[in-house]
């Protein structure tokens, strides 16, 4: 689940939620589980979607989101089937072709 929080937090954003030079700074970051919504990023994304991202995200798994509670989340079940009049805007585009950059992944 907190995968899933990581990959919403990419595709609503186009950057990582967790950032860092090196991948020791990442996995400290990763580790200090501070989640953070950079306004220029966000500012086009539901309160209800980052609240999801959040739970999904807690650091301890005992209070992380299961499967069944962000599946039942009120932006899965009353925001998301709702058709969106809002651009993502330019800012998601750069951000996400910067991350694409940073990806050692293939």
């Amino acid at each position: 689940m907190w995968s899933l929080g990581c990959v919403l937090y990419v595709m609503l954003s186009g950057s990582p939620a967790f950032y860092g030079e090196t991948d020791s700074a990442v996995l400290k970051n990763v580790k200090l589980g501070k989640v953070t919504f950079p306004p220029k990023t966000w500012r086009a994304v539901s309160e209800e979607a980052k609240a999801l991202i959040h739970k999904l995200l807690a650091f301890d798994p005992t209070v992380r989101y299961t499967a069944e509670q962000a599946l039942n989340d009120e932006w899965i079940t009353q925001v998301t089937p709702r058709p969106s009049d809002v651009s993502l805007g330019n800012e998601f585009m750069e951000s996400l072709q910067k991350f694409k950059k940073q990806n050692l992944l293939p």
